[in-house]
């Protein structure tokens, strides 16, 4: 059923949020905010769906700088695989898109007080999919967003040259580049899609109470008002008739 609304989005230029303004029809709408509960987890979630909308866009990015894989059919000696890329513009590139799909999707697991909700992994997430939550979460504390990891450290390595009294001294870090998972039976993209189904039906059940309450609510009181407006500009224009 195609819908009579049409959306359309600008932005304050000082302050960066996004203006709203919606037609039906072509006819300009009246429009109004709702903060309530419901209204509130409304936008928490939606803010989360669409943090995996990122995840999900960079993680494939990520894939398609890489030669193409696919799972594995006899996963019982496949895991993941570190890889880093010759090239230097690619890998930098490849990194950054990797880094970005990690902190982007635990952001969803991190509590703030301005979105009100967060997922839980118990919750939300199937169990045969937590051995890679984990595996992402672990990166993203341990080297994306803080240091101190196991992917955050090195070693100096001394190189005394065979034929003659010198020596090199250079340190080899463990900084984490990319992971290439594709072939593992639950790789991060699967994990990903995975949440993101499971947002989508808690955001529509969301939106079926806000069109049932909050929102209707809302709709019945603000008709309510215009019109008793209008019965008033109408009454003062009689008076003034007589």
């Amino acid at each position: 059923m195609t819908s009579i609304f049409r959306t359309q989005k600008t932005v304050d230029p000082q302050s960066g949020k996004t203006i709203l303004s919606v037609t039906a029809n072509g006819v300009a709408c009246d429009t109004f905010v709702l903060n309530g509960p419901i209204a509130k987890r409304y936008v928490g979630i939606s803010l989360i769906h669409q943090d995996l909308k990122d995840a999900l866009w960079w993680i494939r990015n990520a894939y398609s700088l890489l030669p193409p894989k696919t799972k594995c059919d006899d996963q019982r000696n496949i895991g993941t695989k570190h890889t880093i890329s010759p090239d230097k513009d690619t890998f930098k590139t490849l990194k950054a898109y990797f880094y970005s799909s990690i902190v982007t999707y635990a952001k969803c697991f991190v509590s703030t007080d301005e979105r009100g909700t967060k997922l839980e992994a118990r919750d939300h997430i199937e169990k045969r999919y937590l051995p890679c939550h984990e595996r992402i979460m672990n990166y993203r504390h341990s080297l994306v967003a803080h240091a101190g990891g196991a992917f955050d450290s090195g070693e100096v390595v001394v190189a005394p040259n065979p034929n003659g009294p010198e020596f090199h001294v250079a340190p080899n870090l463990w900084r984490l580049d990319y992971e290439d998972d594709r072939e593992v039976a639950i790789g991060f993209e699967d994990l990903i899609l995975h949440v993101k189904e499971k947002v989508e039906g808690i955001q529509a059940e969301i939106l079926q109470k806000l069109l049932t309450q909050e929102a209707r609510d809302a709709v019945i009181q603000h008709n309510s008002i215009k019109d008793s407006d209008l019965g008033d500009k109408a009454g003062k224009s009689l008076s003034a008739h007589q």
